[in-house]
């Protein structure tokens, strides 16, 4: 379903298929141009392209700064509910105007974030983002009991060798993919983001 980069998760054994007959069908070309050295703009405008574009991830953009929340301490300090899950603040320029790039830990926390803003700050605009930084591990989400493992880690499979198979974590319905080649996760993750997987 959701593809894209993530933390390292811990190790967890993958559930046995349950001779489910669902298929995978990729797109035929890539969804998504995304590269760790485009600009901050060029991974906005093609995040914005994408199918699905808005699905939950773990990045949230802010924008409209007043000078004082132009440093990444002064916003971690706004956000108390939420600081534990903030793993990093990058102070950026888009078209422009100051903006933030904030990764969170999860997507949960990013949608808690991205609903404090909403209320606690309206003047602020907030969004959810790509990421910045490229990394060997990609975060599938939404990951039911349905969905065909065998099939889908041989579908990972095609963009390169998955280092210990797919880890699953049932309790949070999602799996981690990992690569021994960045480019590789890239490669996946720009073909396969927003993949849905129906009965």
């Amino acid at each position: 379903r959701k593809l894209e980069e993530g933390e390292e998760p811990p190790k967890t054994a993958a559930p046995a298929d349950k001779g489910t007959k669902v298929q995978l069908a990729p797109p035929a070309k890539p969804v998504s141009r995304w590269a760790d050295d485009l600009t901050f703009e060029e991974q906005l405008e093609d995040f914005l392209k994408m199918p699905r574009r808005g699905m939950y991830n773990r990045y949230l953009v802010l924008g409209k700064l007043p000078p004082e929340l132009r440093t990444g301490e002064n916003i971690w300090r706004l956000m108390q509910p939420v600081q534990r899950d903030i793993i990093q603040v990058e102070m950026l320029t888009c078209f422009g105007k100051p903006v933030a790039h904030i990764a969170l830990r999860s997507a949960t926390a990013a949608a808690a974030m991205h609903r404090l803003c909403e209320q606690l700050h309206p003047t602020l605009t907030v969004a959810f983002a790509p990421p910045r930084r490229a990394s060997m591990t990609l975060w599938l989400g939404n990951v039911d009991d349905f969905v065909p493992r065998k099939e889908l880690e041989a579908l990972l499979g095609e963009y390169g060798d998955l280092k210990d198979g797919l880890r699953y974590l049932p309790s949070r319905t999602c799996a981690f993919a990992s690569f021994p080649e960045v480019a590789d996760a890239i490669a996946a993750r720009n073909s396969l983001y927003g993949l849905e997987v129906l009965r």
